[in-house]
């Protein structure tokens, strides 16, 4: 019974240690799953996003520039550019590197009317905007696993509010 009196109060006491850096983990955490300031938001046909300017601007002020692009991958399919890649932030609160995959991909641009099979269709240098495109695609579905201020709800008819 006394090594059970001792073992509540070591857990209660290393509670009461840890409290602070919870508290701060919980307030980063309600950061990140923040609504994104109106004033970034974009709509294009009737959808809102926000620009990867928008989502590179805020990894750099919640990271403190501490996030990287890893294992960026990219195949052609017909007339489609399709990225993957793996972003990696440094948690300022949790002091580790957490990785998100992203996904992301954009039509090859070609002339009006072209069959997708036509590559001499495809638009001259038409991989100089499309590929990039493709990657800021994907680095945008990587970064909203992060949280909402990256857009995770934009898209949504109805945000998940279920309390567990």
């Amino acid at each position: 019974m006394e090594n059970l009196k001792k073992s509540l109060e070591a857990a209660q006491n290393k509670a009461a240690q840890n409290r602070p850096e919870l508290i701060n983990l919980e307030k980063f955490t309600s950061v990140l799953n923040s609504a994104p300031a109106a004033s970034k938001i974009k709509s294009r046909n009737g959808i809102n996003y926000l620009p990867i300017s928008a989502i590179e601007s805020d990894l750099d002020r919640l990271f403190a520039g501490l996030w990287q692009i890893k294992n960026l991958n990219y195949k052609i399919v017909a007339n489609e550019i399709l990225v993957s890649l793996d972003l990696e932030v440094f948690h300022p609160v949790a002091k580790v590197w957490i990785c998100r995959a992203g996904v992301g991909a954009c039509m090859i641009r070609q002339r009006s009317g072209a069959q997708i099979s036509d590559i001499d269709a495809k638009l001259k240098n038409a991989l100089v905007m499309d590929l990039p495109h493709a990657k800021a695609e994907a680095i945008k579905n990587a970064a909203k696993s992060l949280g909402a201020i990256f857009g995770r709800n934009l898209a949504r008819k109805a945000a998940d509010t279920t309390d567990y």
